[in-house]
């Protein structure tokens, strides 16, 4: 055998295994070339995605200012509200001690009616003493003539406030037409004074 036709089969069967590396390198490289377009469409994708966020930016502002705007003025509405709240209870509790202590005092026209009763009783007890002599061994008046004064100051007393002509009340438990103007107190008395008579 020749040294020429023993070097071919060497070549030969050197080229079998580089052909069969190229056909793999080729179909790599292939693989390569569509993930190349892959990876170029993925940054067309990205770009656009990136061009979206940065036009969506100045609007994403707009929005957090509006929306800052309006709870600002929010905040500034309920501060008002909770001034107006609050001077409107103090203004209640104010109302409401006045109610206290007017409820609690006595009405003008009863505290009014007793001086006058104390004064027509008085007035009443000193006429009685000028018109009518006491015996002379009585150092006091009997309690019958005692309560007879203070009914009739007291009747006296609720003809001028009602200013009404003078009905003479009957002395156990009648009531006149001119009970529904006076007041509980003045009712209260009246009877009070008729039933000791």
């Amino acid at each position: 055998m020749s040294v020429e036709l023993l070097v071919n089969i060497i070549v030969i069967l050197l080229l079998i295994p580089t052909i069969i590396f190229a056909l793999l390198l080729n179909k790599r490289l292939e693989i390569l070339r569509n993930s190349r377009a892959d990876l170029g469409r993925l940054i067309e994708a990205f770009n656009d995605a990136t061009t979206r966020a940065e036009a969506g930016i100045p609007r994403l502002k707009q929005a957090a200012d509006s929306a800052g705007a309006q709870l600002k003025e929010q905040i500034r509405r309920a501060q008002t509200l909770h001034d107006d709240i609050a001077f409107m209870l103090e203004r209640a509790e104010n109302v409401v001690s006045k109610l206290d202590s007017e409820v609690t005092r006595p009405p003008v026209r009863d505290r009014l009616f007793e001086k006058s009763a104390e004064k027509r009783f008085e007035k009443n007890m000193e006429k009685r003493e000028e018109q009518k002599p006491r015996p002379r061994r009585a150092l006091v008046e009997s309690p019958e003539d005692l309560i007879s004064s203070a009914v009739s100051a007291a009747e006296d007393i609720l003809r001028d406030a009602d200013g009404k002509t003078a009905k003479k009340r009957p002395v156990f438990g009648g009531t006149d037409d001119g009970d529904g103007d006076r007041s509980e107190a003045e009712r209260e008395l009246l009877k009070a004074l008729q039933s000791m008579r």
